[in-house]
C-alpha cells in the first residue's frame, strides 16, 4: 500500500496496533467513525478496503496486516480489577460534580466567599499560606 500510495503521491501512514474505538491518525486530524470500525473489523489478515472512507475532511484506505483477538482468559483475570478502576473513577468525578455543586450553591447564597487576594498569593508560592491576612468582619 505504501508503494501505491507513493506512486499516487498520496500520504500513506502505518499504523501498528490499532484497536477499535481508537482514533486512526495523528494530532487533531485522528479521527474514527462507525463506518471505518466497521470496515476494519470486517477485513481478514491482508485484505484492503476496496473503496476510501471519509472520516471528517480525511479518507482512509485500510488493511489489516495481522489481528489479534481478545484474549477473554486474560480479560476474565483482570476483570475484577478493571471495574474496581471504573468505579473509583466514577466515583471520583461524582463527589467531585457534588462539591462543585455545594460550592456553587454556597458561593450563590453567601455562604462562603472566596477571596480572590488570597487565593492569588497561594498560587505564587506563598512561603506560609498562614501569613495571608483574611479580612475581619
Amino acid at each position: 500500500m505504501a508503494n501505491l500510495a507513493k506512486s499516487k503521491n498520496v500520504k500513506s501512514k502505518e499504523q501498528k496496533g490499532f484497536i477499535l474505538g481508537s482514533p486512526l491518525g495523528e494530532g487533531p486530524s485522528a479521527a474514527t467513525s462507525e463506518q471505518l470500525e466497521d470496515a476494519i473489523f470486517n477485513l481478514k489478515n491482508g485484505e484492503v478496503t476496496k473503496n476510501p472512507i471519509k472520516v471528517g475532511d480525511n479518507w482512509y484506505v485500510v488493511g489489516v496486516t495481522s489481528r489479534t483477538e481478545a484474549d477473554m482468559n486474560e480479560f476474565a483475570k483482570q476483570r475484577d480489577s478493571l471495574v474496581q478502576a471504573k468505579l473509583q473513577e466514577k466515583r471520583g468525578q461524582v463527589f467531585q460534580d457534588y462539591l462543585a455543586s455545594v460550592r456553587q450553591k454556597m458561593e450563590a447564597s453567601k455562604e462562603i466567599q472566596i477571596y480572590q487576594e488570597a487565593m492569588a498569593k497561594l498560587e505564587t508560592n506563598a512561603t506560609n499560606p498562614m501569613d495571608i491576612k483574611m479580612p475581619q468582619f
